[in-house]
């Protein structure tokens, strides 16, 4: 009996379990500094680096297996309480991680030995088991850039089991076939009682039809939280590196973001912490004379919020210096003789290219490149980022995200015989326009309840013929960031699910529009985008939002 082994496929699963042995390393490095006595953790970490040696020995890479062999006798004496762990020891296996997927990289290309950097690394681990101590790893810059290379390398190889671009075929798919019984419903309608009754197995069809989508969105969705978790290491390299102690700590890792969107979302993050970092986190002794704790915070938090997904960094730093990038960007001419920029307006200058406040060129930052990179990645995945900062308390960056090639129940509503969707998820209630309501007006507030409310004409707000207005304006109520506003409409015309469309470039500035969707009659319809809707409304009235941090 014979069989053959199929050894591409044998090395995709190879190279998905390394680096989930690489990065669960990683993570639990970090998480062992913290409680150097934890034996589940230790353990933990053993086994992964014996998984790594096993794995890689037996497709026949030598060089990862001998570097991951050297690190797994070191943490067999850690095991054996024959080795402290200390920050020397922590920094020593998580180089190594580096390099070992660098040479798992390498062996790959056809290039399977020991690099120079390999060899002073099993050098290294084998005499620290010696002496019994880890001695100091002298960082380099080219380590650095190697290190920001294989960061790049490993986001990029991140995959499903089953390939993405499949899945955005399947999607697709399964929109058109959407549309295309959508379009036979409102046929069946317009046929004789006597005969829509002989075709009532089309209602099966659209039954099987939105369960197909469901199950294939979610397949797409995947938790956030991993990508918040490989930020720890992050925060604890770039802690010691400006000798500022902080501690990360993470809200909503359940919430689910579409795969194409996690890949791309974890350079912003470097960039947005390595940013706090270095401008917002103050030097532990300015913090105790502050009356703050020593250590700082820096906060990753996700949440969904209309439709969209909005991931939060935030610190307990000293906040962005208002006055400091207004005065940076007068200068390099960023601001029209005599306006009076908002705050909104000043914090956006941040995002410039090559736009810096910082005096000096650190390893961390200062070259002006962080916050354009970020801007122009959030771009790219068409979301948006917004900067809110207390001077002494500290700052956050918003990052909203669009939903994208994905299914979503909505509210169809008319207006000017236009057709929008209003995301379900932010939908708080559906009222009449009260009587005496000014009807040309796109802001304003109103009476609800005996409570007063602002509110946005769609008419007005996407210059829309007054024709044909209807003597009774209906209202859709939605709420973001605990504040509730109402969308005024035409007409209300039902529920769907809606097939996402992403906007045509020239679209995709529009105020207020995530998205777009077809309808069964074919007609093309805008997905409102509620939370930008929201802070809209409330801008246009002179309202305060009070955020949560």
């Amino acid at each position: 009996m014979s069989f053959e082994i199929d050894r591409e496929e044998l090395m995709r699963v190879y190279l998905a379990e390394a680096e989930e042995s690489l990065a669960n390393l990683e993570q639990m490095l970090v998480v062992l500094e913290l409680r150097p006595s934890d034996s589940e953790t230790i353990n933990a970490i053993f086994r992964a680096a014996h998984t790594l040696k096993g794995n890689s020995a037996s497709v026949g890479l030598n060089a990862p297996a001998a570097l991951a062999h050297a690190m797994e006798d070191l943490l067999d004496e850690v095991r054996a309480k024959r080795f402290a762990v200390t920050p020397a020891f922590i920094t020593l296996m998580l180089k190594s991680g580096d390099v070992c997927r660098r040479l798992i990289e390498s062996a790959m290309a056809g290039a399977d030995e020991l690099s120079p950097a390999a060899v002073s690394l099993v050098q290294a681990l084998e005499t620290a088991k010696a002496l019994g101590v880890a001695a100091e790893i002298e960082e380099t810059a080219g380590d650095d850039a190697d290190a920001e290379t294989q960061g790049a390398s490993a986001s990029a190889k991140r995959r499903l089991r089953v390939d993405l671009d499949r899945l955005d075929v399947i999607l697709n798919l399964t929109s058109e076939l959407s549309i295309a019984v959508g379009r036979s419903s409102s046929a069946i309608e317009m046929l004789a009682e006597r005969d829509r009754k002989q075709l009532d197995c089309h209602e099966d069809v659209e039954r099987i039809l939105g369960e197909l989508q469901e199950q294939v969105t979610r397949v797409r969705m995947v938790p956030i939280g991993p990508r918040f978790d490989q930020q720890r290491r992050t925060i604890r390299d770039l802690a010691q590196s400006a000798g500022k102690p902080v501690r990360l700590v993470t809200e909503g890792h359940d919430v689910e973001i579409d795969a194409s969107l996690v890949d791309q979302i974890r350079d912003p993050l470097t960039h947005m912490i390595r940013n706090a970092v270095d401008h917002g986190i103050e030097a532990p002794e300015l913090r105790r004379t502050r009356g703050k704790n020593a250590v700082a915070t820096v906060t990753l938090r996700a949440y969904h919020d209309g439709g969209n997904v909005v991931v939060e960094v935030s610190d307990d730093g000293n906040g962005f210096d208002r006055e400091r990038i207004l005065e940076h960007a007068r200068e390099r001419g960023m601001v029209p003789a005599g306006a009076v920029p908002s705050d909104d307006e000043i914090y956006g200058y941040v995002f410039a290219p090559g736009f810096t406040t910082a005096e000096t060129v650190t390893e961390i930052s200062g070259r002006g490149v962080g916050m354009d990179v970020v801007n122009r990645a959030i771009g790219a995945m068409r979301g948006t980022v917004h900067v809110t900062s207390r001077p002494g308390e500290g700052a956050m960056i918003a990052i909203r995200l669009p939903l994208t090639l994905a299914v979503l129940r909505g509210l169809v509503v008319e207006a000017g015989g236009e057709r929008f969707v209003v995301p379900a998820d932010a939908i708080t209630r559906c009222a009449a326009v009260p009587a005496g309501e000014p009807r040309r007006k796109a802001y304003g507030l109103t009476e609800i309840e005996q409570r007063t409310v602002p509110y946005i004409r769609l008419r007005e707000l996407f210059e829309i013929d007054h024709a044909d207005a209807p003597a009774v304006e209906q209202m859709v109520l939605v709420q973001s960031h605990s504040v509730e506003v109402a969308l005024i409409a035409d007409d209300l015309i039902g529920e769907m699910q809606a097939v996402i469309k992403p906007l045509a470039k020239v679209f995709r500035k529009l105020a207020g529009v995530s998205s777009s969707t077809i309808f069964a009659d074919g007609r093309v319809g805008l997905i409102l985008d509620t939370g930008e809707l929201v802070r809209r409304a409330v801008r246009e009235n002179g309202i305060h939002i009070q955020r949560d941090r």
